[in-house]
């Protein structure tokens, strides 16, 4: 059989279709789950204007568009307020609402963090942006060719170990949902595989091997481990006291239960099941992290500024270092620069918006900082499914959130 799943990467959405063999879980929860409604629950706290909060919780509520599960978003505009929203369910079944203190994954927005780690070193002098990868892993094809300014910004050309078998990984958690995946294991599959193109640099090719490649020479350089360093280094300093990588599979409580439409790989099953209790360390350092919408909202000024966590210039300095603009939109310039991407005004040079999204089985997020006012969006919702103009429901808030208060982001 041929399915088709939308994997969020960072600009757009792209669209495997794969032929894949049925599996039967034994570890997964998969079951038909009832759709939401027009009396779904739905919350918001907001010191922002009366008029602002009654149109952010229609972008809310406009996002969700009643897929299984719920969402959260934040939005904060410095000088002008703060509002938080909640609709729907962290557990459909027994119709529990979603709360904003609910831990869910965050997928790809945790290269952010890993990218910030590495940009600390780099501020630190004990790495450098010219570092070539043949240093930690010469092995790898054209290793003595790729730096670590290529691993940050995409452009390293190796091929992404993830989506070029992305339900092949599926079908092992549904069978197993708390294997351990080795991040070295996940590095070699992502070398053997065809380079994206061939010559390192010239190039834009998202690929999660890169992420977890520098969180392994962060380990190798540090002596630490990397969930350590992300505790010592942003998690405490930043008060991300509800942020952690997910290896286990274990949330933390309390948090949602995460719904994935994956399960239609199978088709003696309910098409929609849990993913509540995978590991995710199929991602680790490129999609592992969880973490709640007061902590993303938190964190999503220090990814904009580099504030707490890294100096002025480091920060200024990761959009010297940019992939190819992955857009041809005249009046916008869109690049992956050092683990972020950033949205540039063509006319002007100026940035419209600093932002990563994020999607694993069962959940999806985005995070974004927009210059102009220094306002932070963030979005997470617990399903992977998109709505009926085919996006997920975190990059359709970032949409709705965007077009309902353009002038306080700035945009």
């Amino acid at each position: 059989m041929q399915m088709r799943m939308g994997i969020s990467t960072i600009i757009g959405t792209a669209v495997l279709s794969v032929t894949i063999a049925v599996v039967i879980p034994q570890g997964a929860q998969a079951q038909l789950l009832p759709r939401g409604g027009a009396t779904s629950p739905a919350t918001s706290t907001s010191t922002l204007a009366p008029e602002v909060t009654v149109r952010l919780n229609a972008a809310l509520r406009e996002a969700w568009a009643d897929l299984p599960g719920g969402a959260a978003a934040v939005v904060i505009v410095p000088g002008r307020g703060r509002w938080v929203g909640t609709v729907g369910y962290a557990n459909q079944e027994r119709k529990r609402p979603l709360l904003p203190s609910m831990q869910s994954p965050i997928g790809s927005v945790s290269k952010t963090f890993t990218g910030m780690l590495v940009l600390q070193e780099i501020a630190a002098g004990r790495l450098n942006l010219d570092d070539r990868l043949n240093r930690w892993y010469p092995t790898i094809p054209k290793a003595d060719e790729i730096t670590v300014a290529m691993l940050l910004n995409m452009t390293s050309g190796i091929a992404d170990y993830l989506n070029a078998d992305v339900l092949g990984f599926a079908e092992e958690l549904m069978v197993d949902p708390k294997r351990r995946y080795v991040p070295d294991d996940l590095i070699a599959q992502g070398a053997a595989l065809p380079r994206e193109f061939e010559v390192p640099g010239t190039a834009f090719a998202y690929s999660n091997t890169n992420t977890v490649i520098l969180a392994r020479i962060l380990e190798k350089e540090t002596g630490q481990d990397f969930a350590a360093l992300l505790q010592s280094q942003l998690f405490d300093p930043l008060n991300l006291n509800r942020t952690f990588v997910d290896v286990s599979g274990n949330l933390q409580a309390p948090h949602v239960e995460n719904y994935s439409d994956v399960f239609s790989v199978n088709p003696s099953l309910p098409p929609v099941g849990r993913t509540t209790n995978w590991s995710q360390s199929v991602t680790w350092a490129a999609g592992g992290l969880a973490s709640t919408i007061d902590n993303l909202g938190r964190w999503g000024q220090t990814l904009g500024t580099g504030r707490g966590a890294i100096p002025a210039s480091t920060a200024a300095a990761r959009f010297d270092h940019c992939a190819p603009p992955g857009n041809d939109d005249a009046e916008i310039t869109v690049s992956y620069c050092l683990g972020v991407i950033a949205v540039r005004d063509t006319a002007t040079g100026k940035f419209v918006t600093l932002w990563h999204n994020g999607r694993v089985f069962g959940a999806v997020a985005y995070v974004g900082y927009y210059p102009a006012t220094g306002a932070v969006v963030a979005v997470m919702a617990n399903s992977d499914m998109a709505g009926p103009d085919g996006e997920a429901v975190s990059m359709r808030g970032k949409a709705a959130i965007e077009a309902a208060i353009p002038k306080l982001l700035g945009l």
